[in-house]
């Protein structure tokens, strides 16, 4: 039967059913009837188009499906690709410490800041010497004598010489490091009055750091600063 014929049937008969008052039953299998091509031709078309229909809810599903994994094309024998070579790290220039050998003469802060400590004074000597071997082995020698200022109270007259001297130790591998300043500070009490002449012997050591730039070297610590030339 064709679909007009169907649709006409089914007019018809609801028609007969509003008259007569068919049974729900009769009427639902009826409904079915007239719809069947209508939910076939549905699914046809849903599946055509590559979705799924759900009997249940009668519906087209077009949920999307997984994607096949990719399929990786192999070069003919002998062409296959290097594989791929990490870029290697920057490694840091190295330094040539025998270009630093030398010997270093200067001078340092020390001397002020003993006369600051005797209130005063005059630096009569402050020299510094550093030598730097191949292998970049530290070593050398520092003097530094300030004399204070003469005072007196009375007939009582003093005055006071302080002198720090040392050895220098210490190893680099590059233009900076930390170096050892091995201090011997002897301080002399020179007055007429009271028990007379008396002398302080006392030692300590103190690390410096160093920057070597352009045959310059340059140094800080707890004692003060120096800075000393290539000769």
């Amino acid at each position: 039967m064709s679909q007009r014929r169907k649709i006409l049937v089914v007019f018809l008969f609801f028609s007969f059913s509003l008259a007569c008052n068919l049974p729900e039953n009769t009427l639902k299998f009826w409904i079915e009837y007239l719809l069947e091509p209508f939910e076939n031709s549905r699914a046809q078309a849903c599946e055509e188009s590559g979705g799924a229909w759900d009997i249940e809810y009668n519906r087209c599903d077009r949920g999307l499906e997984p994607l096949a994994p990719a399929i990786e094309e192999e070069l003919p024998s002998g062409e296959n690709p290097a594989p791929a070579v990490e870029p290697e790290s920057a490694s840091p220039a190295e330094v040539d410490i025998s270009a630093l050998a030398g010997t270093y003469v200067g001078t340092t802060t020390f001397g002020e800041a003993i006369a600051v400590s005797l209130d005063g004074g005059t630096v009569t000597q402050d020299e510094i010497i550093i030598t730097i071997s191949e292998d970049g082995t530290v070593g050398g020698t520092f003097t530094v004598k300030v004399e204070g200022p003469p005072k007196s109270s009375g007939d009582c007259h003093w005055q006071v010489f302080k002198t720090e001297s040392g050895i220098i130790s210490g190893q680099i591998t590059q233009p900076t490091g930390i170096i050892d300043f091995e201090f011997e500070k002897k301080l002399e009490l020179v007055r007429n009055c009271l028990d007379g002449n008396n002398t302080t012997l006392y030692n300590s050591n103190l690390d410096f750091t160093i920057i070597i730039s352009r045959d310059t070297i340059m140094g800080s610590g707890p004692g003060g600063s120096f800075e000393a030339t290539k000769q």
